[in-house]
This record gives structure tokens, C-alpha cells and sequence, in this order.
């Protein structure tokens, strides 16, 4: 008996050990690198492991001489089942690539609340990319790779020059006075995301006061702020009905941001990024070959009496060496980031620790971005149902700019108004300051300019830090109930100072310094409570409750020094000796917004889900009362990968601060206010209320062909209502003034979404997959207060906002002067994109990646004041209408139709090239074991590469002079004007990854 059972042990030992002995090691893959966290189970059986940091896997024991299924999975990604069989003892190795998919319904969808939702239990589109797609795409800022990739968001740049920020519209414009900036959420938090363009003092430049402005922001930006290497996750709740449940401030959207946590074993990463930036291209229509006829023609058509150009200016225009004007204010820019980060844990703890190092030579001459920041995240299980997550991200950031906007101080605007440059003409090299006398030379209208070069030398700088603290404890109080609790707080303080040197300027020829200082608080705290009930096995219920408090402070101190002391700093401010410092100015708004939320979700059969919901919103910058946003949704599973959705949803727009109050301004006096005199600025408006838009969406989704085909299809329809507009109120109850902001306007957006994804190729060693993206969007304002005056914007009032039009219309004038009511202006077309569509392709195969991005828009016009700057009748710039009579040139010129044209475009927006050198050759065979290198990947990445257009304005057909919040709110929803602005920049970026 003994003998035969220790003979049937050592059989089951023998067995055990043959079974043990079946190995399956590999590396999962996205996009570059490898994926951590990934799933890998063999279907059936209770085998199954995590992917750690580099995406590694193994399993030991797999069944022996019969087919299995390995399933790979993450979320976020499309599932993946290979199959295969193992001999006795067989060891093999498998990599796979998983594809990215940001329509997988089981996945967890992040909000910024503490709401527990998938995307099959909402009944509203999604946008989003995750890190992969981030990492694979290195660029220097993270809003670069939102270009193009989103159906139903617009990213663009207007600048052009580094720590510039980005414009993004969901769904088009939202709001007439107020910005179109959507709210920023980053790790459930809100961060100001304010685009500070000409606000007031000396940011400002259409105050009449001569101040210039400068750049998109005079400081970091909310995703600025942000490494793109330390981003998990961008989702993008694009209307009211998804982003119902931030009330009042959601109007324009939600961008909800998650930073990466550590988890696995250590891991430390070093990652550079480095490249070249150059502008996109050289304005076309500038003529820049000139024979010596055409010399003599163009002389004596400007200056027939020779009185400018005389005869040995025109001798010496002949032999001149030629040049392009339009590009001597750019140069070739660099930029270089280097990252490292450190992340581990272990089940009840994890880390992840970051810091990096930005420095950006702008294409634009003068300009250039340094910064140098890091993260820190933290989060920890103490006891069972507990968990605690703390986050810090600092950035600090030194930034130089040159002026632009209105009025003008962008180099190549202010040289083509001051300067009448041909490329025949040389740099004024002589020592004097009149270029009336020098023989051959530009002449210039500004004394002491003599070379675009000497505009760089009136700029801004600015320092400014930024750190954002959030900190969350979630807690289980029960299996089904749990508490979540968020709280947080983002702060930036910046200062600087725009310098107009000695002699740059006419309107300032002694020098003038305005520093200015800013101190931005934005705190958050959530409260929220989870409760979950499977009523039977077919149906279930999720509730969640929760207030939201968060409070914004703004401080604003500016102060205009002038008469600079020869020889002395002019960045001193006791250099200056001018009796008083004019234009002193402070402001110090506080917005106190409080929230009350609730969602029930219902499911029924794993199929049909029923959301109901809405938010309470009172706040300190509109009436004291509270404002309800409901929103309702159902989602119905047709099939397992299939499902129909619809919603509906209200959301708002908080007024400025103070809109509801009676102010005042200074009219008269010194600094600090001595000697002032004040008078009524605003008028009071008790009834003041957030601008409200109500939104209904229908659309399906889904995949088949196992998850090789995606899709998805979605109408939008938003109505805003209670715009706030200017209108004439009674002077009598309201202390003499005429005119004040009311709730009066109305307008909506609407359109369609669409998103087509296919793998062409899947298999263990090759990845090939398309995707299309596209949306339209239909505007129209339905209705103005009376009298229906136009709302007049831009250059020479040539956009405008018209009852029955769409927002920034183009209005032309014949001539150019006329009034914006007048009624010989005609309508010619919308200057917001009717159309934007998309086309990504992606190509891996064993660790090789190469990928495209082609899109563009159509269906808009633009008014394009670079091509008639160059045909004005006393410069004759433009190489088709130069040589025409005066006579002729002149109507033409002041007809401002004759420079609307049709934007349309299509655009090689991005090509990148990775290579991820495959783990078996990182391996040290001889001693078994990985070599101190567990990662290795190089990219090559080129961005806004190819321009095909007919339209022939500036440097960029996506650039524009306006479209950003200004102090005048009759500017922040101009569109459509290019005049001068350097646009997005041709971008060139060498990255390599480093994993240890």
C-alpha cells in the first residue's frame, strides 16, 4: 500500500512538474513602448498575470498538446486573443500590439467627479487619447497632439511662438462676450485655464493707451503647465448634455485631465525630446524678383517726382542684392526637453516622481520659453476600503515675447505699416537716424528703426511659477457605498515688464517700462457619495450625490513708468523721471462658485441604461440665487458591441465679475489715484444671470468584425439663450448710462460628428489600422436686442455679429471706411469652419511604427489684410497688382471684398517614425537574465508639414489675429482675420526613450 501510494505521489510530482514546465513570455506593446498594467489570461482556465512597467510578461504551467486562447486586454484598448498549443516543455515567446480604442463600452469613464460611470451607461459621444498616443507624438507642448484628432473639438494656434497658448472650440463657438475656452480638470481638480489676451493695463492694446499686446497669455496656461510624458488620460465632455454636472461654468466644455500613478516594480525612465521649429511658410504674394525695369516702373508709378526715391536710390535699388523682407523676423528655432521619472510600488503603496527641463528658441526672433518643473504622485491603501492620493506639479517658466496684435506691434505688421521695404532695397547701415538721406536704404516712417531686428528689441518678459496641490481619500464605507472627497488648489504667480527703448517708438521717444504682476488662486473642494444596488440580476442602480465649492481670485497690479535717464537700466524703475507714473491699475476679482450634484444610473439586462441627473449652481458673479442644469440620457446596447444613445443636458456660462454691480472708474489724477475724479463705469443689473445653453444629441456606436471596424455617429443641437450683450438701458435709473450688459442674446450650434476606425492588418507581428474623423457645425445668432445694431470686431469692423447670421460674419465695405451699420456693408460668409475632417493611419510591425495625420477645413472665408498691406497704393508690394494705375489700385485697394477669399485647406499636419528595439535584444542571453536597459525607443516627428490651399495670405492659412478673450468683449469672438500673424510653426522633433 505504501509502495503504491508513493508511487502515484511521485507520478502527480512528475505530472506537475511536466505541466510547470510550459512557458509563454512576451511583450505587449502601444504605440512605442511597452503597455504596463495589461492584462494577459489564457481564456478558460484560471491562468493569467499583469504586464509590469515595460509592458513584460510570463506564464508558467499552460496546458500541454492542445490549442488555447490568449487573451490580451487594457483599458483603453482593443482586446486581443491569439492562439496557440506548447509541447512538453516548450518555451515560447509572443508579442503583441494592442490598438488603441477610445470606444471600448466597459471602460471606466473618467469625469473629474467622483461618479463611477462606463461608457455603455451614458448616452453621450466621447473623445479622448491616452498616454500612448501622447508619448508617440513628442512635441513641445501637450495641446500639439490634440490637433486634428477629436471630432468635434477645434485646437489652433494664433502667435505661433513658444509658451503661446492654444484656442480650442467644442462645438463651436459658445458664448459672444464671454470666452469659448472650455473648463480644464486636471486629477479632479479645476485649473485655470484663462487666456489672458489684452485684458487690461498692459496687456492691453486696443485701450487706447498705445500699450501693445503680447502673445496669447502673459505667463503658463493650463495645459501648458502640464508635461505631456506625465498625462495618463485626456477625456473631452464636449457638450451641455455630457457636461451638465459642472452647472454654470460648462457651457464651452470640460477637458478632464488624469496624471500617471506608479505602480509594479521600480522604474526609471529618462526621455529627450529635441527639434526645430521654422515658420510654416513665406507669404506668397510678397514680390520678391524685380528687374531693373520694373525698378524704374514701380519708382516712378509711387514717386513720380522723385522727391523719396531719387535717382541714386533707384542706381543703387538696381545693383542691390534682393531680399525677403517678410522673413527676416524669423530665424530657426530650438527646443529641447529632457525627462526623467522614477515609479514603483507595491499593492498598498505607489509612486511616481517626475521632473523635466524645457528650452525653446522661438522661430520669431526675441522670443524663447524656458521651464523646468516636475510632478509627484502618491497614493496608498493604509487600511482595507481606504485610499488615499496625493498630487503636486510645479512649473517654473521665463518667457520672452514680442509684441503682437492690436495695434500692430507684431514684427512683420509694424515693419510692413512703418516701412516701405522692396526687396531691392539694403539695411540703413549709416550712423544717423534719418533714413531720408541714405542712399539705397528702406525708409522708414519710425525714427531709430533700421532693421526688422530692432522691433525685437521691444518685448516682454516674464517670470512666473505655477504649483498644483490636489489630494483625494476615497473611502468604503460599506461594500456598496462609498465617500469621495477632493480638494485641491492650482496658484501662479507671474511678473514682468514690456520695455519700449529709447527712440524705438514715436509715441513713446523717452522710453517707457510697464511691470506688471499676477497672482492667480483657483481652490476646489468635492464632496460625493457612491451607492450602488443590484436590485435582482437584471436590473441595478448607481446613485451619486455630491457639492462642489471652488473659489477664483485674480490680482492685478500695473503701473506705466517713462522719460528714461540716459545711460541708465531701463528695467529700474527709479531710472525714470517723468513727474507722475500714469496708469496705475489694479483689480482684484473673487468668483465663489457653489455646486450641488446628483446622477442616478439604471441598468436593465446589461443593455438599457437610464441616466437622470443635474446640478445647483449659485455664484458670486451673477444674481444671488441658484440655476438648475438637468441633463437625461438613455444608452440601449443593441448588441454586445453595437448601442444607441441620446441625451439632453443644460449647461452656463458665468458673466464676468462685477457685471452685476454698480462700478466706477477714474477719469482724472495720478498715481495711486491721488487727484482722481470718478464716474459710474457699469451700471447695476439685479437680474443678471449666466448665459444658458440647452443641448440635445442622438448617435450610435459600436464595433464588429471583432472589434476590427469602429464607429461612430452623432447630431448635436445646442441653444443658447441669455447671451449677454451691450444694450441701451434708461439713463435715468441708472446713473446717467446709456448702455449695459444684459441677458438679451440667443444663438445656436449644430452639426455632425462622425469617427470611422478599421485595422487593415492585425496579426502577432503587424499593426496597420485607419481612422477618419469629421464634424460640421451650423451657427447662427437668432436674435440681438433692439435697436438691431450690428456688433462690430476686427480689422476696420470687417467681422460682425447680425441678428440672423452667423457669429463673426464678414461684413465688406466699399470703402473700406464705412460704418459697421451701414447698408452698403455686404455679407460674403461665415469664418468658422463648416467643415473639419481628419485622416490618421498607423503602421507598426515589430517594434517599427510609422504613422500620418492628414486633415483640414472647409466651408469658411477669411479676410486677408497681409495681402492688402502689400497692395497698398504707397508700398505696390503685391506681385499681381503692383504695377497697377493709381487710379485703379486705389477703389481696388479700399474695397474691402477684393480681400475676402476662400480658407479651404488640406494639410500634411503630422508624420512620425518610432522604433522600439524588441526586448530579446535586450536580453543577456549568456547569464540569463535582462540587461540593465529594459526599454529603447527613438521617434522622428514632423508637425504642419504641407499646406494645399488656394488661399494666399500670410505664413500659416490656420493663423489669425484674434479669436482669443480680449479687454474689449466685443473682440473675444472674433474669427477669420489674418493680418501678419506667424501661425503654427513647421515643428521637426528627435525623441528617445530610455527605459532602467
Amino acid at each position: 500500500m505504501k509502495r503504491n501510494f508513493l508511487f502515484l505521489t511521485l507520478l502527480l510530482l512528475f505530472g506537475t512538474l511536466r505541466l510547470a514546465a510550459q512557458t509563454l513570455t512576451g511583450t505587449v506593446r502601444a504605440g512605442e513602448g511597452g503597455l504596463p498594467g495589461a492584462n494577459v489570461i489564457i481564456v478558460g482556465t484560471n491562468l493569467g498575470t499583469v504586464t509590469d512597467q515595460n509592458g513584460a510578461y510570463k506564464l508558467t504551467g499552460l496546458p500541454v498538446g492542445k490549442t488555447i486562447t490568449v487573451r490580451f486586454s487594457e483599458v483603453g484598448f482593443r482586446q486581443q486573443d491569439e492562439l496557440l498549443s506548447l509541447k512538453s516543455g516548450e518555451a515560447k515567446t509572443l508579442d503583441i500590439t494592442l490598438a488603441e480604442d477610445n470606444r471600448t463600452l466597459d471602460e471606466v469613464v473618467v469625469t473629474g467627479l467622483s461618479i463611477d460611470a462606463k461608457a455603455k451607461e451614458l448616452g453621450t459621444s466621447r473623445a479622448g487619447i491616452n498616454s500612448s498616443t501622447i508619448e508617440s507624438l513628442p512635441a513641445p507642448s501637450v495641446e500639439n497632439a490634440l490637433v486634428g484628432r477629436l471630432a468635434g473639438v477645434e485646437a489652433f494656434s494664433t502667435d505661433g511662438a513658444p509658451g503661446g497658448g492654444f484656442r480650442f472650440r467644442i462645438r463651436g463657438a459658445n458664448s459672444i462676450s464671454n470666452a469659448s475656452d472650455p473648463l480644464l480638470i486636471v486629477d479632479g481638480i479645476i485649473m485655470d485655464n484663462a487666456n489672458r489676451n489684452a485684458l487690461t493695463g498692459a496687456a492691453g492694446g486696443g485701450n487706447g493707451t498705445g500699450s501693445a499686446t503680447f502673445g496669447m497669455q502673459n505667463g503658463t496656461r493650463g495645459l501648458g503647465a502640464l508635461n505631456p510624458e506625465d498625462i495618463e488620460s485626456i477625456e473631452v465632455l464636449k457638450g451641455a448634455a455630457a457636461a451638465s454636472l459642472y452647472g454654470s461654468r460648462a457651457a464651452a466644455g470640460v477637458i478632464v485631465v488624469k496624471t500617471k500613478n506608479g505602480k509594479g516594480k521600480l522604474s526609471v525612465d529618462y526621455g529627450l525630446d529635441m527639434g526645430s521649429t521654422e515658420v510654416a511658410r513665406n507669404v506668397p504674394l510678397y514680390k520678391k524678383d524685380w528687374t531693373a525695369t520694373e525698378i524704374d516702373q514701380w519708382t516712378g508709378l509711387i514717386n513720380p517726382t522723385k522727391t523719396i526715391y531719387r535717382d541714386a536710390d533707384i542706381a543703387a535699388y538696381k545693383t542691390n542684392p534682393l531680399r525677403d523682407y517678410t522673413m527676416e523676423p524669423f530665424r530657426q528655432g530650438t527646443f529641447s526637453r529632457h525627462t526623467i521619472r522614477l515609479q514603483g510600488g507595491t499593492k498598498k503603496f505607489g509612486y511616481y516622481v517626475s521632473g523635466n527641463i524645457q528650452n525653446t528658441t522661438g522661430h520669431i526672433k526675441g522670443t524663447d520659453f524656458k521651464t523646468k518643473g516636475g510632478l509627484v504622485s502618491l497614493n496608498a491603501q493604509p487600511i482595507s476600503g481606504l485610499t488615499v492620493k496625493v498630487n503636486l506639479n510645479y512649473q517654473d517658466a521665463d518667457r520672452n515675447q514680442v509684441a503682437s496684435g492690436t495695434p500692430g506691434f507684431f514684427v512683420p505688421n509694424r515693419w510692413a505699416v512703418d516701412a516701405t521695404a522692396m526687396p531691392f532695397m539694403a539695411y540703413d547701415t549709416q550712423p544717423n537716424s534719418s533714413t531720408a538721406t541714405d542712399i539705397g536704404a528702406v525708409k522708414n516712417s519710425v525714427t531709430g528703426i533700421k532693421t526688422p531686428d530692432d522691433y525685437a528689441r521691444f518685448g516682454k518678459n516674464t517670470l512666473s511659477t505655477r504649483l498644483t496641490a490636489s489630494g483625494n481619500i476615497n473611502y468604503k464605507i460599506l461594500s456598496n457605498l462609498s465617500l469621495d472627497v477632493n480638494a485641491g488648489i492650482d496658484k501662479s504667480e507671474s511678473t514682468g515688464g514690456i520695455l519700449y527703448p529709447v527712440g524705438l517708438v514715436t509715441l513713446f521717444p523717452t522710453g517707457r517700462f510697464d511691470p506688471d504682476r499676477e497672482e492667480i488662486s483657483q481652490k476646489t473642494l468635492t464632496l460625493g457619495l457612491n451607492h450602488s444596488w443590484k436590485i435582482n440580476d437584471k436590473m441595478y442602480l448607481k446613485s451619486a450625490v455630491g457639492t462642489q465649492y471652488d473659489e477664483n481670485e485674480r490680482f492685478y497690479d500695473y503701473t506705466r513708468w517713462q522719460t528714461l535717464t540716459a545711460g541708465k537700466d531701463p528695467r529700474d524703475t527709479a531710472s525714470y523721471t517723468a513727474p507722475q507714473r500714469p496708469q496705475f491699475f489694479q483689480v482684484q476679482p473673487i468668483v465663489r462658485t457653489l455646486g450641488i450634484y446628483f446622477n442616478e444610473t439604471f441598468g436593465l439586462n446589461e443593455k438599457l441604461f437610464i441616466n437622470i441627473g443635474g446640478r445647483l449652481d449659485r455664484s458670486t458673479s451673477f444674481v444671488e440665487q441658484f440655476f438648475f442644469y438637468p441633463r437625461a440620457s438613455v444608452s440601449y446596447q443593441i448588441t454586445p458591441k453595437i448601442r444607441f444613445r441620446s441625451a439632453f443636458g443644460m449647461s452656463g456660462t458665468q458673466p464676468q465679475p462685477y457685471l452685476s454691480t454698480l462700478t466706477f472708474r477714474n477719469v482724472a489724477g495720478g498715481y495711486n489715484g491721488s487727484g482722481a475724479s470718478y464716474v459710474p463705469n457699469n451700471p447695476p443689473n439685479d437680474g443678471l444671470k449666466p448665459e444658458t445653453q440647452r443641448e440635445i444629441e442622438v448617435g450610435f456606436d459600436g464595433s464588429i468584425l471583432n472589434e476590427r471596424v469602429t464607429f461612430e455617429l452623432t447630431y448635436y443641437n445646442k441653444q443658447f439663450k441669455d447671451l449677454l450683450l451691450n444694450s441701451i438701458i434708461n439713463p435715468a435709473l441708472n446713473f446717467g448710462l446709456v448702455n449695459g450688459i444684459r441677458n438679451v442674446g440667443t444663438m445656436y450650434n449644430r452639426g455632425f460628428e462622425f469617427t470611422l476606425g478599421t485595422d487593415l492588418i492585425r496579426t502577432k507581428d503587424m499593426l496597420w489600422n485607419l481612422r477618419f474623423t469629421g464634424f460640421t457645425l451650423d451657427n447662427k445668432v437668432t436674435s440681438m436686442p433692439e435697436p438691431k445694431t450690428p456688433l462690430p470686431g476686427g480689422i476696420d469692423n470687417i467681422v460682425q455679429i447680425r441678428e440672423g447670421y452667423p457669429i463673426s460674419g464678414i461684413w465688406s465695405g466699399n470703402p473700406v471706411t464705412l460704418s459697421p451699420e451701414n447698408a452698403g456693408r455686404t455679407y460674403l460668409g461665415t469664418t468658422l469652419p463648416k467643415f473639419e475632417g481628419n485622416i490618421s493611419t498607423s503602421v507598426s510591425y515589430k517594434g517599427l511604427e510609422l504613422g500620418a495625420l492628414l486633415g483640414g477645413k472647409s466651408g469658411y472665408y477669411k479676410y486677408n489684410q497681409t495681402a492688402r498691406d502689400l497692395a497698398n497704393p504707397t508700398k505696390r508690394m503685391h506681385a499681381s497688382y503692383w504695377n497697377l494705375p493709381t487710379a485703379e489700385l486705389t477703389p481696388f485697394f479700399t474695397n474691402q471684398a477684393n480681400w475676402v477669399q476662400k480658407a479651404d485647406f488640406l494639410k500634411l499636419r503630422q508624420l512620425n517614425l518610432s522604433y522600439t528595439v524588441p526586448k530579446a535584444l535586450l536580453v543577456n542571453r549568456n547569464a540569463g537574465r535582462t540587461k540593465f536597459i529594459k526599454k529603447l525607443n527613438v521617434g522622428l516627428v514632423g508637425s504642419n508639414l504641407i499646406t494645399w490651399s488656394k488661399y494666399n495670405g500670410g505664413y500659416d492659412v490656420e493663423a489669425e489675429t484674434n479669436g482669443a478673450t480680449a479687454g474689449n468683449a466685443a473682440w473675444a469672438w472674433t474669427r477669420g482675420i489674418d493680418s501678419w500673424d506667424a501661425g503654427m510653426p513647421r515643428t521637426y522633433t528627435l525623441s528617445f526613450n530610455i527605459g532602467f
